[in-house]
């Protein structure tokens, strides 16, 4: 997949020991705004105000898309 402004992959060693996000990282994201909007098997959606970003974890990578 081509990466684009709003598209970023990420090879991420943490996604492939945790199969989702490191409870450290999810607590700096609610620290920081940002909320789980959606859920879907390793996708999760995440919103803060008018903005909206998908995140996927699997195994080595990290997947984030700007939606909104």
């Amino acid at each position: 997949m081509n990466e684009t402004k709003s598209i970023k992959n990420y090879r991420w060693k943490p996604a492939a020991r945790e199969g989702d996000l490191p409870l450290s990282y999810k607590i700096r994201l609610i620290a920081a705004g940002w909320r789980v909007q959606e859920k879907e098997g390793h996708t999760v959606t995440y919103g803060k105000r008018a903005h909206k970003v998908e995140m996927v974890t699997g195994e080595d990578y990290l997947f984030l898309e700007q939606v909104k």
